[in-house]
């Protein structure tokens, strides 16, 4: 299905994370991870309201920055969150793939969104139309 390529296990528990540290590299990961080490909601959407700032104050390059997401994006889906902070996540780091030309990681996500949109209450599919519209324009 569509997801996160980058997660390789997934549990059909899902676990709820501890780790308060904001800042964590992008680790492929074989087996569920220790609690310890998975940042709670909290902690992921406060880090990704500041990576976004980072980006746009240029505080940090790109290559950093996606890998940053990239970790984001895996400790959600580990803890199976999957809320309007969840799609507002997907939303900004997609856009900032969009502004890089990295158009690879941009479809992985947004392909990811287009899942979440169908999972998530109506009041919380944020910019739905914004990125159905990416859609169309791709396969024209």
């Amino acid at each position: 299905g569509a997801g996160d390529e980058e997660i390789k296990f997934i549990s059909s528990e899902a676990i709820v994370g501890t780790c308060m540290v904001m800042e964590k590299i992008f680790i492929r990961i074989q087996q569920m991870p220790n609690p310890d080490t998975v940042r709670p909601e909290r902690v992921l959407v406060k880090w990704a309201e500041r990576l976004k700032a980072k980006y746009e104050s240029e505080e940090a390059d790109y290559e950093w920055i996606a890998d940053q997401f990239k970790a984001v994006r895996q400790d959600m889906v580990i803890q199976h969150i999957k809320n309007g902070n969840t799609v507002a996540i997907y939303e900004s780091n997609a856009r900032i793939a969009l502004l890089e030309d990295d158009l690879g990681e941009f479809y992985k996500i947004q392909s990811y969104l287009m899942n979440l949109y169908k999972e998530v209450e109506e009041g919380d599919r944020g910019n739905q139309c914004e990125f159905l519209a990416y859609r169309v324009f791709y396969w024209l």
